[in-house]
């Protein structure tokens, strides 16, 4: 009786939402568990590091794990987008071939990080060179096995996604945790993150295939795509990983851990509202024609109205949670402050999703460009004059740039989809 109650409030709601509000709730249920799952054991962990290691191992540490998502960009991290939208279309056969390729390319990865291990080796820093060794093992395999995500993501089999991601989290804090207890090893300390990230993504990928039934229709171009949406990525995710490398090597460890102790919560916040994304992306990649932009406006109106509200509650309460959870890094709480007013501007996952589900790969190129060229100059330039304040506001103003370029190229786009061709 309730449960038909609330199916009819979310129907009745769609006239003034116009959203599928009934899969919104169930999709969205499924990814707020696991949402909530790795939220609570990434925070637990944030604290375990700052509050059971110096800073300048954990400095240490989380360079080494920005690098690691450096090099992963070698194993074509756009190849899960791709493979989700063939998914999506009922292209399933294509699978093996992503994974195939991924691994090829994923070996330059790992050679890269080896030379690395040799750089440092050389340069007496036996702390990164053990580390990056270990991480040379890895990267080849470093998240290729998580397109059975892609997969699930294209089927909106989210409670099995949802599943997988919880055993995921909870795996990787049993394993850290002890560790953080037993040694301040960064080699060590990176282990577990290595393992879960590839080797028990292997095991998902296992599961999905007996458990979810995927036809041979093959995609032609799911190679192409997930290579150019990589290169897209390689811009992207470089130039926002910039920061953390320009902040090590100008400020030192200690200072890179102050940094991101700042960013840990404004993150897993990020990673709240992304969630947005993977519920959008097959519907949007369902559809034959572009939302019209007035109508995508009002979604992220909408959107945006949720963003604020939490961003603000987090601005007053942060001084109160790091007195009590990060009682070392009290310096860091300006920064996170600063950082979540640019948390509202997530608004624009919703059109850079729908370009992605779309494949307007010209639009993407040109976006990403712009927001990677703009990102790398303003870190830069924070960074070497301003220090960690000019990291933060670097990320602040390139988080504004990127939405209003997103809402610009969105509207011409579809107005172009109107009026064009």
């Amino acid at each position: 009786m309730l449960k038909n109650k609330l199916y009819n409030l979310l129907r009745k709601s769609e006239k003034y939402t116009k959203t599928d509000m009934v899969y919104l709730a169930k999709g969205g249920g499924w990814l707020s568990l696991g949402k909530a799952v790795s939220m609570t054991c990434a925070f637990l962990l944030s604290i375990a590091f700052a509050n059971l290691l110096p800073k300048e191992v954990y400095g240490n540490y989380k360079y080494v794990i920005s690098a690691i998502s450096l090099l992963s960009l070698f194993t074509l991290s756009g190849m899960g987008t791709a493979m989700a939208r063939s998914s999506a279309q009922g292209k399933d056969g294509s699978l093996d071939l992503a994974i195939k390729t991924e691994i090829k390319w994923g070996l330059l990865g790992g050679l890269l990080s080896a030379l690395l291990a040799i750089y440092y080796w050389w340069n007496g820093n036996l702390i990164l060179s053990w580390s990056f060794g270990i991480v040379s093992i890895f990267v080849p395999f470093f998240n290729v096995y998580n397109l059975y995500a892609s997969v699930l993501q294209g089927k909106k089999r989210f409670d099995l996604l949802v599943r997988f991601e919880i055993f995921t989290q909870i795996t990787n804090f049993i394993l850290v945790l002890p560790i953080i207890l037993l040694t301040q090893q960064v080699w060590i300390l990176i282990i577990p993150y290595l393992f879960v990230n590839s080797w028990l993504q292997k095991v998902w990928l296992y599961l999905t295939k007996k458990t979810i039934s995927l036809n041979d229709v093959q995609d032609h171009e799911v190679v192409s795509y997930g290579k150019n949406l990589s290169v897209l990525n390689i811009l992207n995710m470089g130039a926002a990983l910039i920061d953390q490398i320009l902040v090590f090597h100008f400020l030192g460890a200690v200072n890179m851990a102050i940094y991101n102790i700042a960013l840990a919560p404004t993150e897993q916040l990020k990673g709240l509202f992304k969630m947005i994304g993977p519920l959008a992306f097959p519907k949007f990649a369902e559809q034959k024609h572009d939302i019209p932009a007035g109508a995508m406006y009002k979604k992220m109106f909408k959107f945006g109205l949720v963003v604020l509200s939490v961003c603000l509650l987090y601005i007053v309460a942060a001084p109160y949670l790091y007195s009590i959870l990060f009682p070392a890094y009290k310096e860091s709480v300006i920064y996170t402050q600063i950082l979540a007013i640019s948390l509202v501007v997530m608004v624009s996952i919703l059109p850079l999703t729908a370009l992605q589900a779309q494949q307007k790969i010209k639009k993407l190129y040109q976006w990403n460009t712009a927001v990677a060229l703009i990102q790398l100059v303003l870190v830069f330039i924070g960074v070497y004059y301003f220090g960690l304040l000019g990291a933060v506001l670097a990320k602040v103003f390139t988080r504004f740039f990127e939405t209003i370029l997103m809402i610009i190229i969105y509207r011409s786009e579809t107005n172009y989809a109107i009026h064009g061709s």
